[in-house]
């Protein structure tokens, strides 16, 4: 028994010598352990970054194209709308000779005629009961007529053609209008204003050279204008007799 007693104790000394070491051992094997799994963490962490980054920058440099197409787009609409908002065309001006105004009169309501140059209307009022088209002849050649009495104003020599409508030539309009005439200042040089007359060339007039001054109008010197009310037609001159 002393023997075996002997023996017991000494392989409880043995094991208590051995366990600081299997102790450290152990240690050293956990602490090893832990920085390898500590490195693998790491690494994956920068994997995940670098992934979050790559996702973050490719979702806003799709956005930032989206937006692009979206300017693109809107782009695209401003030249349409640019071209849809061309501007119309100016109105074409009538040919020399020409006149200018509605293309017929209408009962009730008033209508103005004018030359090509703006400077001879007739004004057709709403009580004129038919309707009816009024060319303004301009210029005219002198020599096409009888002289004219005393001094011719400028240019202003024209002729008055109607008809109606429905394409039948008028020899006197059925009923009174206004005509009117501007002239310049230049126009007037050495004339008195105040003497201009509205002259009509009456072909059945005899033993004249046909030019009767118009028996209804009226100078406006200040305003450069003559006028006149009117139912012949043919041709009409402003003078100073």
């Amino acid at each position: 028994m002393t023997a075996v007693r002997a023996v017991f104790m000494a392989a409880i000394i043995l094991a208590l010598a051995l366990t600081p070491a299997l102790v450290r051992g152990v240690g050293l094997t956990m602490a090893g352990g832990l920085p390898a799994y500590a490195s693998t963490m790491q690494q994956r962490h920068p994997e995940k970054d670098d992934n979050k980054k790559h996702g973050d920058n490719g979702n806003d440099n799709h956005g930032n194209n989206n937006n692009s197409h979206g300017n693109g787009n809107d782009n695209n609409g401003n030249s349409n709308d640019n071209g849809d908002s061309s501007a119309p065309a100016a109105p074409r001006q009538s040919g020399s000779g020409g006149s200018s105004g509605p293309a017929c009169s209408t009962p009730g309501q008033d209508s103005t005629f004018s030359s090509s140059d703006g400077r001879v209307t007739v004004r057709v009022f709403a009580s004129m009961t038919r309707s009816i088209r009024i060319t303004v002849r301009k210029p005219v050649d002198p020599s096409s007529v009888p002289p004219v009495p005393g001094q011719k104003v400028d240019d202003l020599l024209f002729q008055l053609v109607a008809e109606e409508c429905n394409g039948q030539s008028l020899t006197s309009l059925p009923a009174e209008a206004n005509l009117g005439v501007h002239y310049a200042d230049p126009d007037v040089g050495s004339l008195t204003e105040a003497s201009f007359k509205i002259a009509h060339l009456d072909d059945q007039a005899a033993g004249s050279s046909g030019w009767k001054d118009v028996a209804k109008q009226a100078a406006d010197p200040g305003a450069n204008y003559v006028s006149a009310s009117i139912v012949d037609l043919g041709y009409y001159v402003v003078h100073q007799p």
